[in-house]
Order: structure tokens, then C-alpha cells, then sequence
């Protein structure tokens, strides 16, 4: 059975979040990472659902068709309690939750905060350590939010010049993946909502938080492309320093692993989630209780 992925928003806390959603079953919740959106797990939600899965990908506050808030806090720990706050409206159980880049730091936050929320954690390239952000983005954090709202063509000729830079070998991001990206950042309201989020790519958010894994017994599964220009390999050397109980798994990649390689994550996540052994479906998670509103 093919499952469509369906596309709406809901609002929590007086903000609205844009969802991509398919099938029903066990939760899996999928994060992405700076400066991208949903979409970037566009070719996992339908297979995942499929195979019994409940797939869920929000845009991250502030990012994509989610609301893009002047006044409210964008860092990781923010966004992993807002995601707890869907996580009750949508009346979920605890999820497998797969982040990548800073939506593998969300993660981690989400599961050190609210460990009662997360079943387990597959991380892909992700912000960890003190190892991000990559000078390449890292310019960005002291950029002024005036002047990109002046000249939002600034931002946007910046992202199609660094984006495809996060391939590797003969593999480059598609360009209707480079637009796509783009799209919500390229007005002056998407500009200066660049520059926030920009703002809050600070290393000390993600300090200790492997450590943490470790001590709560988290189970965690990273896997890391090789060949990524921003967030080396030899990141994926320190989760086995700091938490020797993770699974490490190297592959040849760079740093979009979920469209560049999206066959192969699609087999190690269902590879991890049936690893984890099943988990008894139950009213929670077939009745949804959120509010709907429209896209």
C-alpha cells in the first residue's frame, strides 16, 4: 500500500508548525537540520509509513512553511520542548526520533529532557560537541537582521552557492532541492528569519549532551557521511569516545545523507527501529486528538 504523505499545520503555543505526516503505527520523528526544512526527508515518510510506521516531519519553528516568530527563542533545547509540547497534541507515544545536522541536536535534547518521550535516537550528521557550526555557516551568526531584510537577495544568492557545496564526489543537491530550500528564506520576512535562526548555531547548546545519552542509557544509533565538508568524520570518533555504548556507521556520503543516500538510511533506520524490539500498539496511537488547521 502506497502511503501519501499529507501536508497540513497546527498551532502550538500560539505559533503554527507545518507538518508532513504519513501512516499510522509506532511514531517516528524526523528533525532536520540548518537551513533546510521537511522536505529533506522526502524520499523516507512514504516507505517508512509503509512499513508501519507513523512518519512525522515538522518544519522546526522558524524555519520552512512554519511560523517564523521575531520574538521567540530558536535554540535546541526550545525546539525540543515545543516538540514535546506536539508531541502531546498529537497524542504520540515515544518515538524513534531522527535528526540530522542541528535536528540531531534537537534530538538529543529532546531525549535528555523528556526521555520519557523518545524510544530511540538516529542521529545523521549531527551538530554534537563543540565540532559546529562550520565557518561556512558560522559567518552568518553575526549577520544584521536590518541589512538582510534591505537586500534579501543576499541570503538567498549565499544559499545557492553553499548548498550544493555539501555533496560529495560526482553527487551534487538536485537544484529543485537548492529552490526549494531557498524559497522560504529569499523575501525580506524569510531573510531576516535566516539571520535569527542563524543566530542560535552556537557549539555550547550540544556540550556534554553525548555524556548524558550515556548515563540515561539512551539507545543511539549515529550515522555519519564521510565525506561532509562541515561536520567531519572525525565527529562521529568522538560519539564513540564520550558514549562507546552507540552504534557508529560510517558511510559514503557527504552531508545531505537523506537525499543523497536515502536508500541506504531507509534500510539502517528500519534496520534500528526493528532492533528495538516491538512495542504494543495501542489506543494513543491510532486516535489523534490535535487540532487541524488549514495549510
Amino acid at each position: 500500500m502506497i502511503h501519501t504523505v499529507e501536508e497540513r499545520s497546527i498551532t502550538l503555543l500560539g505559533n503554527r508548525l507545518y507538518l508532513r505526516e504519513a501512516g499510522r503505527g509506532n511514531p517516528v520523528l524526523f528533525l532536520h537540520g540548518f537551513p533546510t526544512h521537511g522536505a529533506i526527508w522526502t524520499h523516507l515518510l512514504s516507505p517508512v509509513a509503509e512499513a508501519g510506521y507513523h512518519a512525522i516531519a515538522p518544519d522546526l519553528l522558524g524555519y520552512g512553511k512554519s511560523d517564523h516568530p521575531a520574538g521567540t527563542p530558536l535554540d535546541l533545547r526550545e525546539q525540543a520542548d515545543l516538540l514535546a509540547h506536539l508531541m502531546d497534541e498529537l497524542a504520540l507515544a515515544p518515538a524513534h526520533v531522527v535528526g540530522h545536522d542541528i535536528g540531531g541536536g534537537v534530538a538529543q535534547h529532546l531525549a535528555v529532557a523528556h526521555p520519557e518521550r523518545v524510544r530511540s535516537l538516529f542521529l545523521v550528521n549531527p551538530a554534537s560537541f563543540d565540532a559546529w557550526p562550520h565557518t561556512d555557516w558560522g559567518r552568518f551568526k553575526g549577520a544584521n537582521v536590518e541589512a538582510a531584510t534591505a537586500q534579501p537577495q543576499i541570503v538567498a544568492d549565499a544559499l545557492r552557492r553553499l548548498l550544493p557545496q555539501g555533496g560529495s564526489g560526482d553527487w551534487r543537491l538536485p537544484q529543485e532541492m537548492v529552490d526549494l530550500f531557498v524559497a522560504p528564506w529569499s523575501d525580506a520576512h524569510g531573510a531576516a528569519a535566516f539571520i535569527r535562526a542563524a543566530a542560535q548555531l552556537d557549539s555550547i547548546q550540544t556540550a556534554g549532551l553525548a555524556d548524558h545519552l550515556r548515563d540515561i542509557g539512551m539507545p543511539t544509533h549515529v550515522l555519519w557521511g564521510r565525506l561532509d565538508p562541515w561536520q567531519g568524520v572525525e565527529h562521529a570518533r568522538m560519539w564513540e569516545e564520550h558514549y562507546p555504548g552507540a552504534v557508529i556507521d560510517v558511510v559514503d556520503a557527504g552531508h545531505w545523507v537523506p537525499l543523497q543516500a536515502s536508500d541506504l538510511l531507509l534500510e539502517r533506520c528500519m534496520r534500528w527501529f526493528r532492533a528495538q524490539g516491538p512495542r504494543r500498539v495501542t489506543a494513543m496511537d491510532r486516535v489523534s486528538t490535535h487540532k487541524t488547521d488549514t495549510p
